[in-house]
């Protein structure tokens, strides 16, 4: 997660500042060493690798199989369960869907051991390589902020809403005025209120939130929830390779992203969203036991369900120091635009790459986070070859409760900080422009996105675009696409 600055807008009083950044790393743990986390089906060991620390869970491996081997999909299910079989194992799940076909999770029997297992697919022609299934939990880092900056261009008109706390939404629009004891400079924002004079979004683009889930009983979320036609649930939970509709946001993460991308906006209540019009998806896969924790087949099942139902866009507002083949492939045969944070840790992606957001796709980009003043800030992670552009990240405003998702506490409105608070602004935007042009696909939006980048001296060198998210230039581009 991120530095959270707990300050309740409506009343105006700050009551605490926790000095903290929370971001989603893997921990690394002494070699031999093991954990435990709660899951949605149990309880699940996790292991480290002795070489690099990295944990996984402990009975199970993620398999591709290589489908030109096979004249049907139904030769190829065959032999796969005819090989877990022969090993005491079973197929415990299809991870690839119609567009991957052959990418499994087998769960392996008590005789087995992941290394052992992995060694033997590697030894079966049929098989295109087998991974861990990797654990990713939080940490927590302290991070300061940058001053000054520089100016960006704004749009020839603006739309301002009447939520009562969008005058301290400076990310949105910039006076220069105060925010929490800092100071800002007037444009250096995503200039939003003039690309709403365009668009404010669509309740037909569908955004998955891959996260901790997302606080339901939120009064300034609720109507921009997406609902399941069948089931009626917001989203869905894939916490310990479960499925279900239990999407409650219990750590407050998922909540903070979804109220800086889709706040109901003009309603006259807390902040206002990029996008005003738009359907969040609560995609659970973060559970919690001490410390958030999720795995990489968790989250290949929850980007699975936003392909299946519709989803256009996802934000990815974590990181992790693990490279995972089988998540690289399932985002590239995804029709969505991933949304990915750079991660808070103030170091070069380039130098010390971190995933999702290191992955080179064409349906992926990944945000760094800037200042009131235009310049990244010294928590931010940057990369001119990893990292596409950046987005204000320090003092966003967000909605979050001081017992997490239990709406029965203390809520209200709140300031984060982090490359976190970034990805939402950038997907909203992405929002804005598939609004304004609804045939776009993923990877057009992210050109547009690119593309439209305020290009400012401060950002050389730290992100390929040399640029600032910019919604009205997007916007605006999306409309001639």
């Amino acid at each position: 997660m991120d530095r959270v600055r707990v300050w309740l807008a409506a009343g105006g009083i700050l009551v605490a500042v926790l000095a903290f950044v929370l971001v989603f790393l893997p921990v690394i743990i002494p070699p031999g060493s093991s954990g435990t986390s709660p899951a949605g089906n149990g309880t699940r060991l996790f292991v480290a690798d002795p070489a690099t620390g990295n944990q996984y869970v402990s009975d199970t491996v993620i398999v591709r199989y290589n489908r030109s081997r096979f004249t049907s999909d139904t030769g190829m299910d065959a032999a796969i369960a005819g090989a877990a079989d022969r090993i005491g194992g079973t197929v415990r799940g299809d991870l690839g869907g119609p567009s991957l076909p052959g990418l499994f999770l087998v769960q392996l029997p008590a005789s087995l051991n992941v290394t052992d297992a992995i060694a033997a697919c590697a030894k079966d022609p049929d098989v295109l390589y087998a991974e861990p299934d990797f654990r990713v939990i939080t940490m927590e880092s302290t991070r300061d902020l940058l001053p000054a900056g520089t100016s960006s261009l704004q749009g020839s008109a603006e739309t301002i809403p009447d939520d009562p706390e969008f005058p301290g939404q400076y990310y949105l629009h910039n006076t220069g005025q105060d925010v929490l004891g800092a100071s800002g400079t007037p444009g250096a924002d995503i200039n939003a209120t003039a690309a709403w004079t365009i668009t404010t979004g669509s309740d037909t683009v569908i955004v998955g939130i891959i996260d901790t889930g997302i606080n339901t009983s939120a009064p300034d979320l609720a109507g921009n929830l997406w609902t399941d036609p069948v089931t009626g649930a917001n989203g869905s939970n894939f916490t310990g390779g479960a499925d279900n509709s239990g999407v409650m946001d219990t750590e407050g993460h998922g909540t903070q992203i979804a109220s800086v991308l889709g706040a109901v906006t003009n309603n006259s209540l807390g902040g206002a969203g990029v996008t005003w019009h738009v359907r969040m998806m609560a995609l659970k896969v973060f559970e919690t036991g001490g410390v958030e924790t999720t795995t990489t087949s968790d989250v290949i099942r929850a980007i699975r369900f936003g392909d299946t139902h519709g989803a256009s866009v996802s934000c990815i507002a974590w990181i992790s120091a693990v490279k995972s083949r089988a998540l690289q492939d399932v985002m590239a045969t995804s029709p969505q635009l991933f949304v990915a944070a750079a991660g808070n840790l103030g170091t070069s992606n380039d130098k010390t790459p971190y995933y999702p957001a290191a992955y080179s796709l064409p349906n992926l980009i990944t945000v760094a986070a800037t200042d009131q003043n235009d310049r990244l800030a010294s928590f931010s992670n940057y990369g001119p070859d990893s990292v596409d552009i950046a987005a204000p990240g320090t003092n966003i405003l967000v909605y979050a409760c001081d017992n997490a998702g239990n709406s029965t506490g203390a809520c209200g409105y709140y300031h984060a900080d982090g490359t976190s608070m970034a990805v939402p602004q950038a997907a909203g935007v992405a929002v804005l422009a598939k609004a304004a042009n609804p045939s776009l696909t993923a990877p057009e939006l992210k050109t547009i996105l690119r593309d439209s980048a305020d290009v400012l001296p401060s950002l050389a060198g730290r992100v390929n675009t040399s640029g600032r998210l910019d919604a009205y230039r997007a916007v605006f581009a999306a409309q001639g696409t």
